[in-house]
């Protein structure tokens, strides 16, 4: 019984780190669950729960006898997204203990976080099975996160085994425009007009613009007048 709520003090601490590190304004959920038994004991089943967020709900559930077990379950939702996180444990008496947990965040730019955790205990004298995790959504500021722990523990021989895992996919990014360069553009002096043809009026074909335009040449007619000398 006190392995059970050292294991579950422990465990708590470390979530409350994450959840005081997380930036305001983000859902976060958090839950932890522990079962132990053994030959000629009772055991015990302990469970916690708590989450944050504009709307949400916390929930343990916890049984001892010839299966001790418990169950947690939050929930955390805001308008930076949804956070869910599930913790469960089983120690029967005669047979191996198990721990599972589920953690996982939802942003409203569709970024996901995700862990699991998992710990068995078989053989002995005492099986114990300690479990747990957080996750939150994040921010604006920062990303989400999702964290598990896991724990197995045996008396005298036995085989006690935990295993965890995370991934995180990122969301859309948000556009940003981009701010104008301020670099002046060189000017780029047209090319030399060339004309074509004969007569007016004529075309003229510049490489440098998609218009064309019309030249009018003017034609001057030139009158030569002679003029005969006579000699006397």
């Amino acid at each position: 019984m006190n392995t059970t709520r050292h294991s579950l003090a422990r465990l708590s601490a470390s979530f409350m780190l994450l959840a005081t590190a997380a930036a305001a304004m983000a859902s976060d959920a958090q839950t932890s669950a522990s079962a132990n038994s053994g030959r000629g004991r009772s055991g015990a089943a302990m469970g916690t729960a708590r989450y944050e967020g504009d709307l949400g709900f916390a929930r343990t559930d916890t049984r001892s006898g010839a299966v001790n077990a418990a169950r947690s379950v939050a929930l955390g939702v805001d308008e930076n997204g949804l956070s869910l996180s599930l913790s469960t444990a089983v120690a029967p008496r005669n047979g191996p203990a198990f721990g599972t947990n589920l953690n996982v965040s939802i942003g409203n730019n569709g970024e996901v976080s995700l862990s699991t955790g998992r710990a068995t205990a078989t053989g002995g004298s005492e099986r114990g099975v300690t479990v747990g995790g957080a996750t939150n959504t994040g921010n604006r500021h920062r990303s989400g996160s999702a964290i598990s722990q896991a724990t197995g523990r045996t008396s005298n021989g036995g085989v006690a085994q935990a295993t965890t895992n995370s991934r995180h996919y990122p969301g859309r990014q948000r556009f940003v425009p981009r701010r104008p360069s301020g670099r002046a553009v060189p000017y780029q002096a047209p090319r030399p007009v060339v004309t074509v043809g004969s007569g007016a009026p004529r075309m003229v074909i510049g490489a440098s613009s998609q218009h064309s335009r019309t030249a009018h040449r003017k034609v001057v007619k030139r009158t030569v007048v002679k003029r005969r000398v006579i000699r006397r």
